[in-house]
């Protein structure tokens, strides 16, 4: 059974022979913060993420959203009158 198990599960580092480094209490403290704040700490001081994948491409109404808002403020507008009244007559 013990032969069956990965580095991960014998408690040391996968790959090596030495065991897992503790955290000192800062360092836990730290952790805890950023955990409870949500960010990374990538995302703390600053650095590039890397980008997430996309889950391939936007959605239709996403897409007219942004050739909407590529359209002149008038045509922008009259857009919003019709969508406005398509959603009222859709909610009676």
């Amino acid at each position: 059974m013990i032969g069956e198990l990965g580095d991960e599960h014998m408690g040391e580092q996968p790959g090596t022979r030495e065991p897992p480094r503790r955290l000192t209490r800062r360092q836990e403290g730290a952790d805890r913060t950023l955990t409870a704040l949500g960010v990374s700490v990538e995302e703390l001081i600053g650095e590039p993420q890397a980008r997430t994948r996309r889950r391939g491409p936007a959605p239709k109404l996403q897409q007219h959203l942004e050739r909407i808002s590529q359209l002149p403020r008038a045509k922008q507008r009259f857009v919003m009158e019709v969508l406005e009244s398509v959603l009222a007559q859709a909610s009676r």
